[in-house]
C-alpha cells in the first residue's frame, strides 16, 4: 500500500525536501514588536481596549435592539389603531347609508301623502260640487236675506237621505 507524501513528511515536489516550512523573511514596512515586559503591558493594553470596544459596541447593539424592538411595538399598535379606525369608518359610512336609504323612503312616503292629500282634496271638492248641484236642482237658488233661512235646504236634503 502506498501512503501519501504529506503523511511521510514529503513534500509532494519531491523525496528530497524536507517537512519543514520555511516562513517568508520578515516585511521591513510591519514594526517589530517590543521585547520583554513591554510586549506583556501592550497586550493588555491592547485587550483592555479591545474589551472596552467590544463593551461599548455590545451596549450599543442592546440599546439599537431595544429602540428596534419599541418601534416594532409601537408600529402593530398603531397598526390596530388603523385598523379599529377602518372599522369604525366603515360602519359609520354603512349607517349614513342606511340612514340616506331610509330619508329615501321617507321622502318618497311623504310625496306619496301628498299625492294621496291632493287626490282626497279634489274628491272633496268634487263632493261639494255635487252636494251643491243636488241643493241647486232640488231648491231654486233664491236671494238670501237671514241667514237662518239658510239652514233649510240643508234639513231638506238631511231629511231625504
Amino acid at each position: 500500500m502506498v501512503v501519501p507524501s504529506s503523511v511521510v513528511g514529503l513534500s509532494p515536489g519531491g523525496a528530497g525536501e524536507s517537512s519543514h516550512r520555511h516562513l517568508p523573511p520578515p516585511s521591513p514596512s510591519v514594526p517589530a514588536q517590543p521585547s520583554g515586559s513591554k510586549v506583556g503591558k501592550s497586550l493588555e493594553e491592547h485587550e483592555s481596549s479591545d474589551d472596552i470596544e467590544y463593551h461599548q459596541l455590545l451596549k450599543d447593539y442592546h440599546e439599537a435592539h431595544a429602540d428596534l424592538s419599541s418601534t416594532k411595538l409601537n408600529a402593530e399598535m398603531l397598526r390596530v389603531e388603523l385598523d379599529a379606525m377602518r372599522d369604525a369608518l366603515h360602519f359609520s359610512m354603512t349607517k349614513v347609508s342606511k340612514a340616506q336609504v331610509s330619508w329615501e323612503i321617507h321622502l318618497e312616503q311623504g310625496q306619496n301623502m301628498m299625492n294621496l292629500l291632493v287626490d282626497l282634496r279634489t274628491w272633496v271638492d268634487t263632493l261639494v260640487l255635487c252636494v251643491q248641484a243636488a241643493i241647486n236642482s232640488s231648491f231654486p237658488v233664491r236671494a238670501v236675506n237671514n241667514l237662518f233661512n239658510t239652514e233649510e235646504p240643508f234639513r231638506a236634503l238631511s231629511a231625504r237621505l
